[in-house]
């Protein structure tokens, strides 16, 4: 569909709750692999709401 991708990682990390972390992913600039990330992003959006099943997950802290 895309092709391979070569992406790196983001995290970032909030002070007060390092427990947590938003990681993203990153590609260099202009390359095959952003142009391939882009392509996939538009037609997810195209597609409509895409859920992530580890996004909805919830834990209780005691």
């Amino acid at each position: 569909m895309s092709g391979r991708l070569d992406l790196g990682c983001e995290t970032l990390r909030l002070p007060d709750d390092p427990d947590q972390a938003l990681i993203m992913p990153t590609t260099e600039a202009d390359s095959p692999s952003a142009t391939a990330l882009a392509l996939l992003a538009n037609w997810a959006q195209d597609l409509g709401a895409v859920r992530c099943p580890i996004a909805h997950r919830t834990r209780r802290r005691d």
